[in-house]
């Protein structure tokens, strides 16, 4: 990288950055020329509960899963696996992190995904929160393959309980 490069940066917020290389050296400083919004919205979230595996495997795992555009990941320990609680340290974390961002870079993403301490799995699934959801699948559980609700519940209903029991009472307008 040369003074006056083009490059382009991510931050993670969604965004990508078009800037121009002011200083080069140890440290490199940049301008930011233009600011790029995605040109696509996401209609849902998509989180994975993955066992933690053979460092190896498991750190493959991560890339593929920030490769195709995953937006959190919950990692667990199962209580007989090779992989040990006891074992997970920040410096693992922070190792998977970095892993987490180079995928993010070699796929051109905007966002980076979310990964969590790994914990018990009971502990996982009782700790995230799916309350407004259309369908939720698990893969691997043999007590839980899939829950579908009608619709999701944006409000609506209740929207339209208040405004049919604002006209009988005779109220102002909501």
């Amino acid at each position: 990288i040369r003074q006056g490069d083009l490059v382009n940066i991510v931050n993670g917020d969604g965004s990508f950055y078009m800037a121009r290389i002011r200083k080069a050296g140890k440290t490199v400083t940049a301008e930011v020329i233009s600011i790029k919004k995605p040109c696509y919205e996401k209609k849902c979230q998509i989180l994975a509960v993955i066992p933690v595996i053979r460092k190896n495997r498991f750190e493959l795992m991560l890339e593929k899963l920030t490769e195709l555009g995953i937006d959190g990941i919950y990692p667990y320990c199962s209580l007989q696996g090779s992989v040990v609680m006891t074992n997970m340290n920040n410096s693992a974390i922070d190792r998977w992190k970095a892993i987490i961002m180079s995928a993010v870079k070699q796929s051109k993403r905007a966002e980076f995904p979310f990964i969590r301490k790994p914990e018990v799995l009971k502990k996982v699934l009782s700790g995230i929160e799916l309350d407004n959801f259309k369908k939720l699948i698990g893969y691997g559980f043999k007590s839980f393959k899939s829950m579908k609700t009608s619709r999701q519940d944006k409000g609506h209903k209740q929207e339209l309980q208040a405004f049919v029991k604002k006209i009988k009472r005779g109220g102002e307008p909501l």
